[in-house]
């Protein structure tokens, strides 16, 4: 675990260690001793010693004294706080009315750090420390950020801090800015994994980041049989924006105390309980060629859950608490399934999660399966209108849809009302407010591509000349105004001021020019990352508007 720290009084064993410091045991309580030696570590620890000093218990461990080894490293001894590491209590659900007791106590503990000061910045369960008579300690203050302004703030510009699993989004941002709210959206992830025993979202970095960033959490209730006003406060707590979250603990602590009382807050999660309510399942049919019992093994691998076998035709079902993108597993399976030869249905249905999954479409698919043979994998429309799966018509009837190759473009589902949006937003720029800009970011395989082909014609209706073009993405060897090229013509002169300026406004001064004689509606798109001098000189035409450029 580390080499023992030159220190001059006895040091005992070392009782933890992470990618910043490891913490040995002295008489007096615990060392904490930074890794490396540089200004940023000694920085770091110097932040902890301020805040445990500022703050004291019983919310933070009792402070001793700080100082720096012959070697260079920081360190911090500290009070040794004994209890339980939420850490070790998840993931797994507990009992409502525990959950809650849990939060309050969270709350407690927060409220004298702000009260300082100081924004935490990496609340989590591995930093709360649940003592025997209820009390929670907060540990790892080494992030912590002083309000309302920091100039001697421990972390580098630009750089990310804080655990991706709880981190809010401002905070992906830019650390350096963040105030009281980012620990309110931390607590948020953490109540919601008391609950649910698992956090908001789940995923490797990219995903978690995107995920924070732009995507709601699936509905707490659904995971977890919580009444609705816990519902309703975790999920504001999550609000992207900092200013839709409850502005402070004290807030947060008096809307969840006056739930504690709530009878029904007083129930366990039990297995009695669950079957009560219902939970989104994506359900997985196959009939395979041949009785494979290696295939039903590589089901359950996939926490594909399986329901029935009925010779060679097998239901499973794929439980939304259980996987961060259900949809998808299930037609990772599917697309599995068929290569080997079989035939697979996918349907999405609301069913009671007991020790078994029940419910009329477990207990009857043939209520959900075409009535008709097909090969491959079908969807229902249930299914297609929530997944990103690329798909293509059926000659099932119009509740089914196939699914489609690599590469081949989404068919739209609930996609209308922002097309809507789109094509208004459209009509008042060509009408009399004015240029407009406006962006949509999807991932890879959403639908951006079908979204263009059907937003193209709408804007045709306006009376618009339309132009589609792709941007190229970085490393494809072709400037990024190619995408305009019908439009206007490779720019040649050179004029004076920043690199780049001069493209980005003789493109601008050709957009308005080739707008004179009719509307112009351009769309870029899709690609990873736009081309800085094509979409610049969009927004050039925006700055530069006048009744001739419409």
């Amino acid at each position: 675990m580390g080499k023992l720290p030159v220190w001059s009084a006895p040091v005992g064993a070392c009782i933890g260690s992470g990618g910043f410091a490891s913490v040995w045991a002295i008489p007096s309580g615990v060392l904490k001793v930074a890794h490396a030696d540089h200004d940023l570590a000694r920085a770091r620890m110097a932040r902890e010693a301020e805040a445990l000093l500022a703050i004291g218990p019983p919310a933070v461990p009792r402070f001793d004294g700080h100082g720096v080894l012959d070697d260079g490293r920081a360190w911090i001894a500290m009070e040794r706080v004994t209890g339980d590491n939420l850490g070790d209590l998840l993931p797994a659900p507990i009992p409502i009315d525990r959950a809650i007791a849990i939060a309050i106590a969270i709350l407690d503990a927060l409220a004298p750090i702000h009260a300082a000061g100081f924004v935490h910045r990496d609340i989590k369960p591995d930093n709360l420390v649940r003592r025997p008579d209820g009390s929670v300690v907060v540990l790892d203050l080494g992030l912590a950020r002083k309000l309302p302004s920091d100039p001697d703030d421990p972390t580098r510009s630009g750089v990310m801090v804080g655990s991706l699993e709880y981190i809010p989004p401002e905070q992906l941002i830019d650390a350096a800015s963040v105030d009281v709210r980012a620990d309110i959206y931390a607590f948020g992830c953490v109540l919601y994994e008391l609950c649910a025993g698992r956090p908001p979202f789940l995923g490797d970095a990219a995903a978690l980041e995107r995920a924070h960033a732009a995507l709601r959490p699936p509905p707490l209730g659904a995971l977890a049989p919580v009444p609705a006003p816990i519902e309703a406060l975790c999920h504001d707590c999550l609000a992207k924006l900092p200013a839709r979250r409850p502005s402070s603990v004290a807030e947060v602590r008096g809307r969840i105390a006056g739930m504690r009382d709530e009878p029904s807050l007083g129930r366990v999660h039990s297995v009695s309980m669950v079957s009560e309510g219902r939970q989104p399942v994506v359900l997985v049919w196959a009939e395979l060629p041949r009785v494979d019992r290696a295939t039903l093994s590589a089901l359950a691998a996939r926490k594909i859950t399986v329901i029935s076998q009925r010779g060679r035709r097998v239901l499973g079902g794929v439980i939304g608490a259980e996987h961060a993108d259900p949809a998808a597993a299930a037609i990772a399976a599917a697309r599995d399934l068929a290569a080997a030869g079989a035939r697979v249905a996918l349907h999405l249905d609301l069913l009671r999660v007991t020790p078994r999954l029940a419910g009329a479409a477990a207990e009857r698919p043939e209520d959900w399966l075409p009535p008709g043979p097909w090969t491959g994998v079908i969807l229902t429309r249930a299914l297609a209108a929530v997944t990103q799966a690329a798909t293509r018509p059926s000659e099932l009837g119009p509740g089914f849809v196939m699914l489609a190759g690599a590469g081949v473009t989404s068919e739209l589902f609930g996609r209308d009302a922002l097309i809507a949006d789109l094509a208004a937003d459209a009509a008042a720029a060509l009408g009399a407010a004015g240029p407009g800009f406006a962006l949509v970011v999807g991932d890879h395989g959403i639908g951006k591509t079908a979204l263009i082909a059907a937003l193209a014609p709408r804007l045709g209706e306006l009376g618009a000349r339309v132009h589609v073009g792709t941007i190229p993405p970085p490393g494809a060897g072709q400037v990024g105004h190619s995408a305009l090229a019908e439009l206007v013509d490779t720019p040649e002169r050179a004029a004076e001021g920043p690199p780049g300026a001069s493209i980005v406004r003789a493109i601008g001064d050709a957009l308005r020019a080739a707008a004179r004689d009719r509307p112009l509606a351009v769309v870029l798109g899709p690609t990873s990352a736009a081309a800085p001098s094509a979409t610049a000189a969009m927004r050039w035409v925006r700055s530069t508007r006048s009744r001739r450029s419409r």
